[in-house]
């Protein structure tokens, strides 16, 4: 029999900083917990919105499927929280509901009106309350089944409630005479009922109901951590008193958890799971841009697993509980982390039994359109990407991050000179700003312009005063594809200095090795790549043709099937699979089934292109039409 779960999500909880936090003895749990756990790291989903990410990792599927595409949505002209009525695909408590599995969830995104489960739901809004939480009612369906709002009512907080010592004790010398101490600490003390409340929410569930899977969700260190760790290093002023602030943020969580494994019971097994890191996010302190879990308990042993993605999570949990995959569910059960055999999966959970999701019509909302487009990039579904960014550009045409990602589409769908003609164009805007020179940069790489590609990256790299990981690994890929290997090399080492996790820059040292003919250290660098984050594509393809030169044919065929299998129409791949085919593997079955294959996705792109080709005439036309529309950005620009 399956032992029970607590999955314990934490918004933006930071593996470097849980380790250097660990190392001075702040954080006894979740030290015992990284110590004596299994550990993996998760690979960091684009755009990084939590309310998104959540729903990832709840549907094993994108915002294009599952409907959720930010943190709140425009109802006429109020912006509200997400709500599960966006929701149009089921998510894991759902799923578990459905098969008998006594399951609950506490104030995760897209469950507010609460839904029937076989355990206990609480909405993202069950903790709002503005008055005495012994008299003021819980707002409207924010609990399933409504009996128990009698019993969940008071565990709600408000300021009133914190002892003013906890805030002391966060931060030292706190003044709130002070303006930005007042400030700052409100804000502490906001987050503080939230987290005791989502706290207590769990413990009475594991206390007093049957259940067999309980999901809790903290979102502390995301309504705090930036503001903080721009004060980590403070060294006067009144700032100075917030210094220590994040790493006692840290102890008093770690002491919450310490009570939910308690409670949870000896036999439980608990996987506690950040969305993402804290790096990228404006700060001089060494974050991840990814999350991480840890999983601990009876049936875990220390270990390191490859890096996983939150994708990952639903299918894993189904298989803890003995139940399939869903055939539509974009991750799989994370080796590692799941015992026995594996059952067959089925082609989808979404017609199973139990409530199901509410449709809602498309949205002209700008910040789902934006969000949902750069997450259908990320997942390479270019082909669907055009249409929300089509709407944007004309609704935003001085937008340079929204122009650049139309440009990357069209060079995704085969349309370089398109790309070209678009970027060139918004490139009167201004020629400071970095994202538009990195598409420049890739966009004329893509023509052959290497010179200019490679001016372009420079400057745009040279805007930043410590440019990131990724900016670094961006400007590499220019550097080494516009024919300068020294400097692309120098930018990947520069890169994963800072981040070892990177594996576009593994990626792409192993293009380096290759060119130099250094074939071993090239297979080398693909799998540091594919350890990294598995679904790194071109890195397997990458393995395949060091692979090859190598004289290890065999194994070169199984990393190029690697990469199509994690992404069937992937183009490049699929023509170096049918020279192994031609020339070092001869199979005519093989090698026709490879050209076949060929062939329609070289069809799907072009018809693709066709697919949205008058629509961006359509849209080019209308913004010529106006000759001043790309001289200046617009102040009231959504994303300006």
């Amino acid at each position: 029999m399956p032992r029970k779960l607590l999955f314990i999500a934490v918004d933006q909880l930071d593996w470097l900083l849980l380790e250097r936090f660990s190392k001075e003895k702040f954080l006894p749990n979740l030290t015992h917990w990284i110590e004596t756990g299994t550990r993996a790291p998760l690979a960091a989903l684009f755009p990084r919105v939590d309310a998104m990410l959540w729903t990832h990792a709840m549907t094993s599927k994108r915002s294009r499927t599952h409907g959720i595409a930010g943190e709140s949505f425009i109802d006429g002209e109020v912006r509200l929280p997400v709500s599960s009525k966006h929701l149009r695909a089921m998510p894991l408590w759902d799923i578990l509901s459905a098969h008998g599995v006594h399951a609950s969830s506490v104030n995760f995104p897209a469950t507010h009106p609460a839904r029937e489960l076989s355990g206990v739901q609480l909405s993202d809004a069950f903790h709002v309350c503005p008055g005495d939480p012994e008299e003021e009612p819980m707002v409207d369906d924010c609990i399933s089944p409504t009996r128990f709002e009698e019993r969940f009512r008071p565990l709600r907080l408000v300021h009133d409630d914190l002892d003013a010592s906890i805030i002391d004790s966060l931060v030292l010398g706190y003044d709130p005479s002070e303006e930005n101490h007042a400030q700052l600490g409100a804000a502490i003390s906001t987050a503080l009922c939230e987290a005791y409340a989502v706290q207590a929410a769990t413990l009475e569930i594991l206390d007093r109901e049957p259940w067999a899977f309980v999901a809790c969700r903290f979102r502390l260190f995301a309504q705090l951590a930036s503001g903080l760790l721009a004060l980590m290093d403070a060294r006067d002023g009144p700032k100075k008193a917030f210094a220590g602030t994040l790493p006692r943020l840290h102890a008093l969580f770690d002491l919450l958890l310490g009570e939910l494994r308690k409670r949870a019971g000896e036999d439980a097994e608990v996987l506690l799971v950040s969305d993402q890191g804290v790096g990228g996010l404006g700060h001089k302190i060494p974050a991840r841009e990814g999350g991480f879990l840890v999983a601990t308990g009876p049936g875990f042993d220390s270990a390191d697993l490859p890096a996983a993605s939150l994708l990952d999570l639903a299918p894993t949990v189904l298989q803890h509980f003995g139940l399939p995959r869903g055939l539509d569910m974009e991750g799989g059960a994370i080796p590692g982390l799941v015992r026995g055999g594996i059952p067959d999966p089925v082609e989808t959970h979404e017609d199973g039994p139990g409530e199901q999701p509410h449709p809602i019509s498309e949205t002209d909302d700008p910040e789902w359109l934006w969000n949902r487009a750069r997450d259908t990039a990320s997942a390479d579904h270019w082909s669907e990407a055009p249409s929300d960014l089509i709407k944007l550009s004309a609704a935003h045409p001085a937008n340079i991050p929204v122009q650049s990602l139309l440009a990357n589409t069209l060079l995704s769908l085969g349309q370089a000179e398109e790309a070209a003609r678009l970027l060139d164009d918004v490139a009167r805007i201004s020629k400071e700003d970095p994202e538009l020179l990195f598409a420049l940069a890739r966009v004329h790489a893509e023509i052959g312009n290497d010179d200019r590609a490679f001016d372009y990256a420079q400057s745009a790299v040279g805007l930043f005063a410590n440019p990131t990981p990724f900016d670094l690994m961006r400007f590499g890929y220019v550097a080494e594809v516009s024919g300068h290997p020294a400097e692309a090399e120098d930018a990947f080492t520069e890169a994963l200095a800072t981040d070892a996790q990177l594996a576009g820059a593994h990626a792409g040292m192993s293009r380096i090795h290759f060119k130099q003919r250094k074939y071993a250290e090239a297979a080398d660098a693909a799998l540091e790549a594919i350890e990294a984050d598995p679904r790194t594509t071109s890195a397997h393809l990458q393995l395949g043709e060091a692979l090859k030169m190598m004289n290890l044919h065999k194994e070169a065929e199984q990393a190029m099937r690697t990469a199509l299998v994690l992404d069937p129409d992937f183009l490049e791949a699929l023509e170096k699979l049918r020279g192994l085919y031609r020339d070092v593997l001869p199979s005519p079955e093989k090698l026709a089934e490879t050209e076949s294959r060929l062939e329609a996705v070289r069809a799907a792109r072009e018809a693709g292109w066709k697919k949205h080709a008058s629509d961006f005439q359509k849209l080019y036309e209308e913004l010529a039409a106006t000759p001043d529309h790309f001289k200046e950005v617009n102040e009231d620009d959504l994303f300006s």
